[in-house]
């Protein structure tokens, strides 16, 4: 019976080639295991949406112009052919006498020339001093039949925007997002424990103002106040 002779050089290849095959695996076991294709694929990356804040800057100015101000989307000073458009039904109207002058004298002072002759001691000639209040939607305006200003509106289905900084109040604008928004204005304290005022002047060196009511931390109403007499 012959013996099965090996030759030392084969016998060192297929060593060799044992050794190699063997390495191979451990090295693949030590690595750190790679996600599917598949699942990389079908994962979805999930983004949290921020609500978006009302105001993206605050307000800094010292004053508050009429033209900076929208009502609902629409300007607090109108033409009263352009307000009938906008508001098509009031709710109610009143006329009463003005005895120490209205807004609107100054404010459509030309028309108001025009319609009643030249100012006599703070007066205008032919006008009586009457002016009409029209209700509608939670709002006051004020009118001399030509144009038609805001006066009053309740915070609870109206909205307030400041174009300039995009500044939006409403029924959900609380003492403290007012504060943060206009850190220049004071606190007024008012007759009511419950109800607070803050007050923006319409210009420079102007009494006449924008007031913002608040009652138990809420916006409840705004108004724009003219000192008159």
């Amino acid at each position: 019976m012959k013996k099965l002779t090996i030759k030392t050089p084969y016998m060192a290849s297929l060593l060799f080639a044992l050794f190699a095959l063997f390495s191979c695996k451990e090295t693949d076991s030590k690595e750190d295991p790679k996600p599917s294709l598949e699942k990389q694929e079908t994962q979805e990356t999930v983004v949290e949406e921020k609500p978006v804040e009302v105001g993206s800057k605050t307000y800094s100015l010292a004053f508050l112009t009429m033209e900076d101000v929208l009502l609902n989307g629409n300007k607090i000073l109108l033409d009263k052919t352009d307000f009938e458009k906008i508001y098509r039904k009031a709710d109610s109207t009143r006329t009463d006498l003005w005895e120490c002058g209205n807004p609107l004298d100054f404010l459509d002072e030309e028309w108001m020339t025009k319609t009643y002759g030249k100012r006599e001691s703070g007066a205008f000639e032919k006008f009586d001093g009457s002016i009409t209040s029209i209700y509608t939607h939670n709002v006051q305006f004020i009118t001399n039949n030509h144009v038609v200003l805001f006066d009053t509106a309740q915070a609870d289905k109206n909205m307030f925007k400041i174009i300039s900084a995009n500044i939006i109040l409403d029924k959900h604008t609380t003492i403290e997002n007012f504060r943060k928004l206009f850190p220049k204005l004071e606190k007024e304290e008012t007759d009511d424990p419950t109800l607070f005022r803050f007050r923006i002047p319409t210009g420079k060196d102007h009494d006449d103002a924008f007031l913002f009511y608040f009652k138990n931390g809420k916006l409840d109403f705004t108004t724009l106040w003219f000192l008159l007499c």
